[in-house]
């Protein structure tokens, strides 16, 4: 999510805009953050990453990218489960490094990033592969991405009442997939996503009393497509 008036108002040459125009990115942030914590499929499962605007110059606010101290100066917050508390990092980085870091989180690579990852924010055994809290579970979907099928696997040490559950990025149920009594055992569910739209997706696994929810990716590609770039998604605030 980009809040640009930060920085248009930057550029304007207005100090109180552009103070103004800070304060209120941040609250933006601050309701983001009190939103994820209040939908039982996001809290305690997301990780927000924030960056403050481009450094600016040390001699005129209204400008940067001249490579001065100021230029050369921007901040990152990370919050959420996946995040060691209280680090403060001294490793230095730059604005690439963020792409790779939301693929580790996320269980891709980013290929095509020129940064690399900032795994020494995390907390030993975070990331998306990762299950400390029910290693049992261990839940996993293949491929991922996927187009259109994909199969969900997970493992149960005893009988129990399982829930298998897919949602959209909002927190919509799309599906339910398993919805009864299990035996102890690895099992396994396919979705078929043929008359599903492209995007981020979450499968959700109830066994008991434990729950445990995954990301995955739905890519659809067209015979004889062309990727296309300079698209835009826009976010009403």
């Amino acid at each position: 999510m980009y809040l640009d008036d930060v920085d248009n108002a930057g550029h304007s040459g207005d100090w109180n805009d552009y103070i103004s125009a800070i304060t209120i990115a941040d609250s933006l942030v601050g309701c983001l953050w009190d939103a994820v914590q209040a939908n039982p499929l996001y809290t305690g499962k997301t990780t927000l990453l924030v960056t403050n605007d481009h450094g600016r110059h040390d001699y005129d606010f209204t400008g940067h990218g001249d490579n001065c101290e100021g230029c050369r100066r921007i901040q990152l917050l990370a919050v959420g489960p996946d995040v060691e508390v209280g680090l403060v990092s001294d490793i230095q980085r730059s604005i690439p490094d963020i792409t790779p870091t939301i693929g580790e989180l996320m269980g891709f690579t980013a290929d095509f990033a020129t940064g690399t990852a900032m795994i020494e924010l995390f907390t030993t055994g975070a990331g998306l592969n990762s299950s400390p809290e029910i290693p049992w579970l261990n839940p996993i979907n293949y491929p991922n991405p996927f187009s259109p099928v994909t199969i969900i696997q997970y493992k149960l040490p005893h009988r129990s009442d399982v829930e298998v559950t897919i949602y959209d990025l909002l927190g919509n149920e799309v599906t339910t997939l398993v919805s009864e009594t299990q035996e102890a055992g690895f099992k396994s569910v396919q979705w078929d996503a043929t008359n599903v739209a492209s995007g981020m997706y979450f499968y959700q696994i109830r066994a008991g009393k434990y729950v445990q929810t995954r990301k995955m990716v739905l890519l659809k590609y067209t015979r004889g497509s062309v990727a296309t770039t300079g698209q835009s998604i826009g976010c009403p605030v």
